[in-house]
């Protein structure tokens, strides 16, 4: 099959373009054709891609004007997919669905791939519009959670397919954390989202009980200076801001416990990554993803979402008992293989397979 992957921008290096170039991979391997096009930038991967995928570009970094930029785009994009005649054209964002109705694609199945939690960008105008179009008009609609599929179900009633597909990643055994490192990790933006601030009130109450332990956070994003701002002027002990990590394997590694203190997530690549390590987890119960990766008492520990108190009582908990990071570790690394990317492409083959059944 030849397939189009459609998306913001390839060169970016965050969980989106990384879930994308494992899929991708995969696929090839599996003996489909695969391309990507970017709106902007995205000729060049942030992460190793396979040499027989092509990167295309609708270039949007070269016009200021919003009203040509979009014009010039669609007209690039008709002229690649009337070249390359594609079988599916699959948006890696539901508002990338926009573009289709005035792109001439009518020869291409069109799948609408939702990487948010529905109800977080809920404010989101376009974003709104952009949902209930995909449910209506594409052919399919993917998206990431089991809590997230009866969110569609419950609150958009015109969708035409709706399928439930985990993220993937590529499981190397044999990496796991030993688990000997007094480090609690967190990974992630340091934006509102991750809810860092939370997560310094909750270690700066227990650093006595963890005097021994280290907190690294890594991750970058708007909200570093107030971070850093806050662990200078409250001198909250053994907390370090690590920034980006082009190895981040090598930080889970390092560590021995992952804790999650986010408002809300889209799934959580973050947590299987770290099961992938062996790593137990302590995280929020928020909205949405957690739950689904998670369970509780089996490879990590799952906390009320807000109750800082819990969080703290948790990760006292779990420092202080190895043979429990040593179960929850064991479990992780069986748990995880249902995110394996060979499983995964099984199931968006399948989907395709049901759409040209459904000519």
């Amino acid at each position: 099959m030849k397939i189009l992957f459609f998306i913001h921008d390839m060169s970016n290096g965050a969980g989106t373009e990384r879930v994308l170039s494992t899929l991708s991979n995969q696929l090839v391997k599996n003996s489909h054709t695969i391309d990507i096009l970017s709106c902007q930038n995205g000729t060049v991967s942030h992460f190793d891609l396979s040499p027989s995928i092509n990167l295309y570009s609708l270039e949007g970094e070269k016009t200021n004007n919003t009203i040509l930029r979009r014009f010039n785009s669609i007209l690039k994009f008709r002229k690649i997919c009337k070249k390359n005649k594609y079988d599916f054209i699959v948006c890696v964002d539901v508002t990338l669905a926009l573009y289709l109705p005035f792109a001439n694609v009518n020869s291409s199945k069109i799948i609408a791939w939702e990487h948010f939690n529905y109800f977080a960008v809920a404010g989101s105008k376009l974003q709104k519009i952009a949902r209930s179009l995909s449910s209506r008009f594409c052919d399919a609609l993917v998206v990431i959670t089991k809590d997230d599929y009866k969110n569609y179900i419950n609150n958009e009633k015109h969708i035409k397919k709706i399928k439930q597909i985990y993220n993937p990643i590529v499981i190397n055994k044999g990496l796991n954390s030993p688990l000997r490192e007094q480090i609690v990790l967190a990974v992630g933006r340091l934006e509102p989202q991750k809810d860092f601030h939370a997560l310094l009130d909750v270690w700066k109450g227990i650093t006595n009980e963890m005097s021994d332990w280290r907190l690294k956070i890594v991750g970058d994003g708007s909200e570093r200076g107030l971070l850093e701002s806050r662990i200078r002027d409250e001198k909250i002990k053994n907390v370090y801001l690590q920034g980006y990590s082009n190895d981040i394997k090598d930080e889970y590694q390092k560590a021995s416990i992952l804790v999650c203190s986010s408002l809300f997530e889209g799934f959580g690549m973050v947590l299987i990554e770290a099961q992938e390590n062996g790593l137990p987890i302590i995280s929020f119960d928020c909205p949405v993803g957690p739950r689904e990766i998670i369970e509780n008492e089996v490879n990590g520990l799952l906390v009320e979402s807000g109750d800082k108190q819990g969080l703290a009582s948790a990760i006292v908990e779990l420092a202080k008992s190895p043979i429990k990071r040593d179960k929850f570790s064991a479990n992780a690394l069986e748990t995880v293989k249902r995110f394996d990317v060979n499983e995964i492409a099984k199931q968006w083959e399948k989907l395709f397979l049901e759409l040209i059944d459904s000519k």
